[in-house]
Parts: structure tokens; C-alpha cells; sequence
């Protein structure tokens, strides 16, 4: 079971708010090449998590990717390798996270 990065439990609860929006960009954008959410769902999480701190924002993936390798052991346990879940990542790293910058402002304005 995936566990909150940094043991944040208010990072848990922003994914669960945020969860069903990127599960429908997901659909709309794999949904017809018989990719599976369940299989997406844990590199996407753990990207979003590491794109919704400051220091990750406006990363680009070649700069971040070896962090995130690093912290996906810490993040996953044995729940599988960097390898299997690192086109995941990749895929909301670069194509679905600009909403995670929308996201952190409005928390930023609100919270």
C-alpha cells in the first residue's frame, strides 16, 4: 500500500481531493489503449506528491528523475521497482502535471 511521501498526512488528502480528476484525464487519454488506472495510479500519485513541492515545480523530468528513483523505494516499499512504474511517472511528469501548479495556488490562496 502506497504510503503518504514524508508521512504527510495532508498529502494523502490532497491526492484523495484531486484523485478522481487525473483518473478522468487518464481515461480520456489512455483509456481507449487498454491501459489500466490501477497500474497508473501509484507513479502518478507519487509524481504529483513530488510536483507539488515548491522545490519540483517547474523541474523538468530529465532534472528530476533521478531524485524521484531515489524516493520511489521509500515511497513504494516493495511494491515494485522504479522500472516497472517509471513510464508512469514519466507520463503525468510530463504531460498532466501543469494542473498540479493550479492546484498548490489555489491551496496556496485558500489554505
Amino acid at each position: 500500500m502506497d504510503k503518504p511521501l514524508e508521512n504527510n498526512p495532508r498529502e494523502l488528502e490532497t491526492w484523495e481531493r484531486v484523485r478522481e480528476d487525473y483518473r478522468t484525464r487518464f481515461n480520456g487519454r489512455f483509456g481507449n489503449a487498454g491501459k489500466d488506472w490501477n497500474d497508473y495510479e501509484p507513479g502518478w500519485r507519487y509524481a504529483w506528491q513530488f510536483r507539488s513541492k515548491p522545490e519540483f515545480r517547474h523541474r523538468q523530468w530529465r532534472e528530476a528523475e533521478p531524485e524521484l528513483e531515489r524516493g520511489w523505494l521509500d515511497f513504494a516499499g516493495a511494491a515494485g521497482s522504479w522500472d516497472k512504474v517509471r513510464d508512469s511517472v514519466k507520463s503525468f511528469w510530463e504531460d498532466v502535471s501543469d494542473k498540479v501548479t493550479e492546484t498548490v495556488k489555489s491551496q496556496d490562496l485558500t489554505g
